[in-house]
């Protein structure tokens, strides 16, 4: 056991800056209805059209399962303008994402939330290793896609402050949402305007904090027009870089 305790990661990597989207798939109980067999296919055909956008805007994969999935910028390979990057991602799926439909003819509903922060990243334990990202800004996405039960696409303020103004003005604030992992500090949320009128689950009054950033007028139309509508068995340091699939 000292031995264990003593033994160093097989491989970790420090990230002063790194943007992340935790997707979940809501519609869970529909998706629950297909049989295992029908469930997989469903998956692979999404995981197919996940896995080729993640690859043309030079995204890491990190997991995709029956829950939803994970994308990283800045991790796997060097982004200057890491959160950019993830958000055009993240309006690229919203327009991908509806066109992927269940056997019965429903809608796919995932919630993407998107954060931007330190993270460290690596290979956790000895065995069955699989490639992990962990942080606040991690924990906090992972909350707000497991919490936010009808907005599709969810921006932490840590995210918005690593965006260039004119991106940043394409989103609105929708308040400030408890999250577990971070008590003491509620997550200060946005979304494309688009959204705008859907509530914020788990919203909280925030005494003496910042008032919300307003939209500029008219700031975002474009996007809301847009916003509508690894295996251990590599060596380790391959596997820290391989983009998702494509």
């Amino acid at each position: 056991m000292a031995a264990a305790r003593e033994s160093k990661p097989l491989y970790v990597d420090q990230h002063a800056s790194m943007s992340v989207m935790v997707a979940a798939i809501r519609n869970q109980a529909a998706l629950h209805t297909l049989t295992p067999a029908e469930q997989f296919a469903f998956l692979h055909r999404l995981y197919v059209s996940v896995d080729a956008l993640a690859g043309a805007h030079r995204l890491y994969k990190l997991y995709g399962g029956a829950q939803g999935f994970m994308l990283s910028t800045n991790v796997a390979e060097p982004d200057a303008d890491h959160a950019t990057t993830l958000l055009e991602a993240a309006r690229a799926l919203l327009q991908v994402l509806p066109e992927v439909r269940l056997p019965n003819g429903e809608a796919l509903d995932v919630i993407m939330a998107l954060s931007s922060g330190p993270a460290s990243s690596g290979l956790l334990g000895s065995v069955s290793l699989t490639y992990q990202l962990v942080g606040r800004s991690v924990a906090v996405a992972q909350e707000l896609s497991q919490t936010q039960a009808h907005l599709p696409l969810v921006v932490t303020r840590s995210m918005l402050d690593e965006l260039p103004a004119e991106a940043a003005a394409g989103l609105v604030p929708v308040g400030h949402a408890y999250v577990a992992c971070s008590p003491d500090q509620p997550a200060e949320v946005f979304t494309l305007p688009a959204y705008r009128t859907l509530p914020l689950s788990r919203a909280v009054p925030v005494a003496n904090a910042p008032p919300l950033m307003p939209a500029a007028p008219d700031a975002g139309d474009e996007w809301a027009q847009l916003g509508s509508g690894s295996d251990a068995g590599a060596s380790t340091r391959s596997a820290s870089r391989v983009r998702a699939s494509r």
